[in-house]
C-alpha cells in the first residue's frame, strides 16, 4: 500500500517521534487529534 492509499483509507495517522517533534519545532505546525507521535526506544 502507497502512502496516499494508507492516508485515504485509514482515519489515523502514526508519525515517528522525532519528525513530528521537528515540524512543530521549525515550522510550528501543531499535529491534528488524529495523529500518533509515536517515539521508538533503542
Amino acid at each position: 500500500m502507497n502512502w496516499e492509499a494508507c492516508f485515504a483509507q485509514h482515519d489515523t495517522l502514526m508519525m515517528e517521534g522525532a519528525l513530528g517533534e521537528r515540524l512543530k519545532r521549525e515550522y510550528g505546525l501543531k499535529p491534528d487529534p488524529q495523529v500518533a507521535l509515536r517515539v521508538s526506544s533503542s
